[in-house]
C-alpha cells in the first residue's frame, strides 16, 4: 500500500471496522487534512510482521490512527510524521511487542506514540522527536518491560511524558529534553532493574523529572541538567 493521498482520513487504508495488517508494507501515504496517513481504523487494529514507513498526516497518527485497542508486534514503524503521534495515535490502549519505532516526528506531542494507555515489551525506540511533550511517547499510563530507548528528544520528557510510568528491565541512553526530564517526566514513577545514562535536560532532571518516584535496583549515571 504505497503512494496514496487523501484529503481526509486514511490515505493508505480506511475502515470503519477493525483491521488486521499481516506481512505487509504501508509506505509514503499522506492524509492532507485528516488523520491516519497510512491507516485509519474505526475499531480495533492489529499489525503483525509489517513495515509502516514514510507516511504523513497533518493532524493525528502519521502511520496509524486507531479509535479502539491496538496491537503491534514484530513490526517496524519509521520515518512517519504528524502533529500528534508521529507513528501511532490511539484513542484507547496500545500494546506492542518485538517492534521498532524509529525516526518518527510529531510537531507537538508524542514523537512516535500518543495513546490513552501504552504497554510495551521488548521494543526498540530511537531517534523520535516531538517539539513539546514526549519525544517518543505521551500517554496517561505506560508500562515498559525489557526495552531500549536511545536518542529521543522533546521539550518535556525526552522519551516519555505520562501521568503514571512503570519501567522494568529497560535501558535509556542519550535522550534529551530542552527543558526537563531528559528521559522520563511524569507524576507517579516506578522504576526497577533499569539503567538511565547520558541523558540530558537543559533545565532540570537530566534523567528523570517526577513528582513521586520509586526507584529500585537501578543505575542512574552520567546524566546532565
Amino acid at each position: 500500500v504505497a503512494f496514496n493521498k487523501s484529503k481526509y482520513d486514511g490515505a493508505g487504508v480506511y475502515t470503519n471496522g477493525s483491521v488486521i495488517v499481516n506481512e505487509s508494507i504501508i509506505a509514503r501515504n499522506e492524509s492532507l487534512r485528516g488523520v491516519g496517513g497510512g491507516l485509519f481504523a474505526g475499531r480495533n487494529t492489529i499489525v503483525k510482521l509489517s513495515t509502516i514507513s514514510y507516511n504523513k498526516s497533518h493532524k493525528h497518527g502519521g502511520a496509524i490512527f486507531s479509535t479502539k485497542a491496538a496491537l503491534i508486534k514484530d513490526s517496524t514503524l519509521s520515518f512517519n510524521t504528524s502533529s500528534y503521534g508521529g507513528a501511532f495515535y490511539g484513542e484507547s490502549k496500545l500494546r506492542s511487542t518485538h517492534t521498532i519505532f524509529s525516526n518518527n516526528n510529531a510537531d507537538y506531542n508524542g514523537g512516535a506514540i500518543k495513546a490513552t494507555s501504552v504497554k510495551l515489551f521488548d521494543v526498540n525506540i530511537s531517534k523520535n522527536e516531538a517539539k513539546n511533550y514526549g519525544g517518543a511517547i505521551i500517554s496517561e499510563n505506560i508500562k515498559v518491560y525489557n526495552s531500549t530507548f536511545i536518542d529521543n528528544s522533546a521539550k518535556y520528557g525526552g522519551v516519555v511524558f505520562a501521568n503514571n510510568i512503570q519501567v522494568d528491565d529497560t535501558f535509556f541512553q542519550t535522550n534529551s529534553a530542552h527543558y526537563s526530564g531528559g528521559a522520563l517526566k511524569g507524576f507517579e514513577l516506578k522504576i526497577r532493574y533499569s539503567a538511565l545514562c547520558e541523558n540530558i535536560a537543559d533545565r532540570s532532571g537530566g534523567a528523570i523529572d517526577g513528582v513521586n518516584s520509586i526507584i529500585t535496583n537501578s543505575s542512574i549515571s552520567q546524566n546532565k541538567s
